[in-house]
Parts: structure tokens; sequence; C-alpha cells
């Protein structure tokens, strides 16, 4: 299968330029690996269902029984994911010239990339392709810690229909903090380790009130917390640390990792197109958000968060997806409208689940 333009991934930016090649008769090729992340981290493990829960956990009474308010809570956010999951895979999926594929991609040379799921593969060629598979989290080296069987991320977290009675968070960043709030309103114990102060980026006076508001609601936050050890028993976890008050334990039976996302680059196969990454896996990028393979772009989380120019995106939509040099980055002719049918599994393989 030969495209105008691949995109792998899902998300806002890949999105959006799928549908904006797509609309004007450029063949695009759409692969994503989940069927429940159409439409990217936002609307699916990030913004939307999170804010839903934010809202569901400050709008519980003393008088509502958490674990019931909680499972419906997670009901509810689960519905309106579902909603605006189909509606992102409808918006390219009525595209003639777009075909969506859930799959694996890897990279197989520099132009060339192979989509697996299941039994089925499917090599894909492109004139120009956009990597845009985000970030995920990183597990920090803790004995104990990747194995324990009540980790969770922020994903699989807000997954969960039972509610925690004691969550530990490790991490006191934006997820760490506002998930550490959200389970205490639906009624969890929580405690947050950090490994240094929170806030602190912020001027002293707006973390003081921050942290106070936190602590306020029955928060624990221990600061200077460095993780020694996570030890599973039958029903919870221990979570062994140090501070500068010495060695303590806190036990939980969910243990949120919240430490932070690195680009979500592995096995893309990037070093047979030629691609360059940083040390933290990132794609490397120029001004354009071109990669070291001038036939590649990265976009978003996975070349470290680097932005686009504004001018980009308020370009005339005849202009969408050229650079601020004024020449196109997709130097290629219009493309046909002809659709390919991604249910057959012989040249066109059917959606891998």
């Amino acid at each position: 299968m030969h495209v105008e333009l691949l995109v792998i991934g899902f998300g806002k930016a890949g999105k959006t330029l799928a549908g904006a090649f797509g609309n004007q008769g450029r063949s695009v090729a759409m692969v994503e690996q989940s069927d429940q992340m159409y439409g990217g981290t936002c609307i699916n493990i990030g913004c939307v269902p999170t804010k839903a829960l934010v809202h569901d956990a400050a709008s519980r009474r003393d008088s509502d029984d958490p674990a019931a308010f909680y499972e419906a809570a997670i009901t509810r956010k689960t519905e309106l994911t579902d909603l605006l999951r189909g509606k992102n895979y409808a918006m390219l999926d009525t595209v003639d010239a777009v075909t969506v594929i859930t799959g694996r991609a890897r990279f197989t040379g520099p132009d060339q990339v192979e989509v697996t799921g299941g039994a089925d593969s499917l090599t894909i060629t492109a004139d120009h392709i956009i990597v845009n598979t985000g970030a995920v989290p990183v597990i920090p080296d803790v004995p104990g810690l990747a194995d324990s069987r009540f980790l969770r991320t922020s994903t699989s977290l807000i997954a969960t229909r039972a509610l925690p009675k004691q969550l530990v968070v490790i991490g006191g960043g934006p997820i760490g903090l506002e998930l550490a709030s959200v389970y205490r309103g639906f009624g969890s114990e929580v405690t947050v380790l950090q490994r240094d102060t929170f806030f602190a980026r912020e001027d002293d006076d707006v973390a003081e009130a921050a942290t106070a508001v936190l602590r306020e609601s029955g928060i624990t936050l221990v600061e200077h917390a460095d993780v020694t050890e996570v030890v599973d028993a039958d029903g919870s976890t221990s979570v062994h640390f140090t501070t500068q008050g010495g060695a303590q334990t806190v036990t939980a039976d969910a243990l949120l990792v919240a430490s932070g996302r690195r680009p979500a680059t592995d096995d893309l196969g990037l070093a047979e197109a030629g691609i360059d990454t940083d040390e933290r896996g990132g794609i490397v990028v120029d001004d354009h958000l071109r990669s070291s393979n001038g036939k590649v772009f990265a976009v978003g989380d996975v070349n470290g968060g680097r932005a686009v120019h504004l001018h980009l995106v308020r370009r005339p939509p005849d202009r969408v997806g050229r650079t601020h040099r004024g020449g196109s980055a997709y130097d290629a002719g219009p493309g046909g409208h002809a659709q390919h049918d991604v249910h057959h599994a012989s040249a066109e393989p059917s959606r891998p689940q």
C-alpha cells in the first residue's frame, strides 16, 4: 500500500493533519495501535476523563456511599470517552481518501513501515510520514515496584471500578496531585510521596497556599521522600521510603506511579529509518518538526513536546501543513479518492484487535 501521507498515532496533531490532507483528496493512512485510543490521549485517558472525575469527586456528598458513587462516576466517564472516541474515529473514517488501520507500526526503511496486528500484517510506503505516538509513564527503578500487583498508572487507575481504600502516589507533579485530589474527594485515604518539595517551580506564596488546600482536604503530603522498596502482601503493598527524618513505610491497595512520562518510541524501528533520538528516546526535530530523515516529521510528546509554530495553525485551510518558508512540506500532487477497505485481510488487513 502506498500513500502520500502516513500518520502513526491518532493524537490531536496527527488526526488534524490526516483530516486536512484527506479532505484535500490526498491519500492518507492513519495507523493507531489501539482501538481504545482513537482521538488520542486527551479524550481517552487525559484531559477529558480526568476532568469528568474532578467534577464528580467534588460533587460527592457525605451521605453518598463512596464505593457506589465512585463506580457510577467511572461509568459516566467511560460513556463519555466512548462517545468521543467514536466521533473521532468517524471524523477520519468517513473521509474517502483516509484509511484508518488499527495495528502496531514499525519502520522497516526510510519511507516504509510494517503494520502488524494478530496474524495480519501490512506494508505501507509513503511520500511523507508523521510520528504522533505520544508519551508513556516512567516507572522508576525501585525494587519490587514494576512487578507489584498494586501498581497503577494514570491510565489504569481511572479505569479501575473499585475505589481504593488507601492510595499511595509516587510523584507530586500535576498528574499525581490532580489524581490525589480526585481520589481523596471520592473517599480514599491518600498519601503523596515527593522526592523534593511540592510546587517547587511556583512562587512561595502560591506553593504554600496550594499545599495547604491539599492538606486541609485530608491528603498526606510527604516531601523529600526517596522510595527504596515495594513489598506486596496478600491484600496490600508496603511502600518503604526514607525522608530527612529516617526510614518509613506506608501501606496501600493501589500504588499510583506519576513520576513523569517519556516519548513513546520503543520498538518503532527508528534506526531502520535513519531517525535520530535524544537521551530520553525522543525524536530529534528541527524548527519544522522534521527529523534527521527528511521524509519523517515528529509532532507532540514524541519529540519531547517541541511545539509547532503558531503561524502553522493560523494558515488558511488550503495552506495546512506548509512550512513558514512558504513551501509545502508535503510536495506531492493531489491524491485520488479511492477508499481502501481495511476489513479484507489479504491486501488490506482487518482492524487487528
